[in-house]
């Protein structure tokens, strides 16, 4: 399991605030747009990058740690092989590096990529090297944790077809994470989702949670915040809501799926600058905390 930790970082432009996440066996969603900071949570999962606040962990190791970076397969969009190697020998290299034997025409193979190995990687289009680096992370015995930027953006066509497959099978006994603006997507291939907006998570749980686009079925969240009204104000230029309710201290927004409405109040949050002390989903808006734990930490402060 990988397990995220109250964990904040930035890059450039893109930044992550205090997230909280947890990644079993089995394939997780990470929907929301690369503005969002979906590749930039990929990053602290894989262990290459680090954050400036909270942990990440695999097990009992630190992801940044050798032994769990040698266990895990990230594939970014844009993936950095050597470039001077042919490819067969680029993925023999990988498997010493691992530990562990990977045939690397039998890797190819799987994606229908066999047609690589003698190949420099210099050589290779974008596509061409993700179908590469996906065929050496998915097929490594090794690795037992796949991180995946967009399986399937910059992908060429005979690996398309085969990559479902392979990613359910390497989900059977090992974690797997992938990012996707798609929530059509997302509901195809995973069995849980983690929902990003504007640097946070906003939402996760099982994929059912999602709704299907065009099938009519709706999510609703509550957020109680601190200034309620202002949280309505900020959601009411967002034009994807189905329905908005000022119920108390907590606004009620309800989309044609929980990442559209957690993605809504995410952006809100940004916009108003309200604190968000409580995100609950589903049909019942339950009762509001009480004064003392609705109050943000620095009014509970000056309190005593």
């Amino acid at each position: 399991m990988i397990v995220v930790r109250a964990a904040s970082v930035r890059a450039g432009k893109l930044a992550l605030f205090d997230v909280t996440a947890a990644f079993d066996i089995g394939i997780t969603a990470v929907v929301g747009g690369r503005d969002d900071g979906t590749g930039l949570l990929l990053s602290l999962v894989s262990g290459s990058a680090r954050p400036s606040r909270g942990v990440v962990t695999s097990g009992d190791l630190n992801v940044t740690a050798p032994g769990a970076r040698r266990a895990c397969g990230f594939v970014p969009l844009s993936p950095d092989w050597p470039e001077a190697l042919r490819v067969d020998a680029a993925i023999a290299m990988a498997s010493e590096l691992r530990g562990a034997p990977c045939d690397p025409r039998a890797a190819l193979r799987a994606l229908g990529a066999e047609g690589l190995a003698a190949a420099l990687v210099s050589s290779l289009s974008r596509a061409q090297l993700r179908a590469v680096a996906l065929a050496e992370a998915l097929l490594s015995p090794a690795v037992r944790v796949v991180v995946i930027e967009e399986p399937f953006c910059e992908m060429e066509a005979f690996a398309q077809a085969a990559l479902p497959a392979l990613i359910r099978a390497a989900a059977k006994d090992r974690v797997v994470v992938v990012s996707t603006a798609s929530v059509r997507e997302a509901r195809e291939l995973a069995s849980s989702f983690v929902s990003i907006a504007a640097g946070r998570v906003v939402a996760a749980g099982p994929i059912h949670a999602l709704a299907a686009p065009g099938s009519g079925e709706s999510a609703q969240i509550a957020a109680f915040a601190d200034d309620p009204r202002a949280l309505a104000a900020a959601l009411a230029t967002e034009t994807d809501l189905v329905s908005l309710e000022l119920q108390g201290a907590a606004v009620v927004v309800r989309a044609r799926d929980a990442a559209t409405a957690a993605g809504a109040v995410g952006r809100a949050v940004v916009r108003s600058g309200v604190a968000i002390f409580e995100l609950c989903e589903g049909a019942r808006v339950p009762s509001p905390p009480s004064p003392e734990a609705a109050a943000p930490p620095s009014s509970q402060a000056r309190s005593r």
